[in-house]
């Protein structure tokens, strides 16, 4: 199911938009995108699914740097 993430949350603003406004290739394009809304997915099947890599990523010797959860989904509007 989709969660909304309020803007101006802890989540909103430290989860979502911080590691959004560090990953520009261009120190520029920070100026072109405004972010207004979030949500995240819950899946349980997946969220269980996903442990299991982990696990098995660990025994093989990944540190937890490399486990660091680091994606997401942007959907653009066009309006502008």
């Amino acid at each position: 199911f989709l969660e909304p993430v309020h803007q101006g949350s802890v989540t909103f603003n430290q989860r979502i938009l911080a590691p959004l406004r560090s990953s520009y290739l261009y120190k520029e394009s920070k100026d072109c995108f405004t972010y207004n809304c979030a949500q995240l997915i819950n899946n349980a099947t997946l969220e269980k699914r996903y442990a299991a890599f982990r696990s098995e990523k660990r025994e093989k010797g990944y540190s937890e740097q490399e486990l660091e959860e680091s994606f997401g989904f942007l959907l653009f509007d066009d309006a502008n």
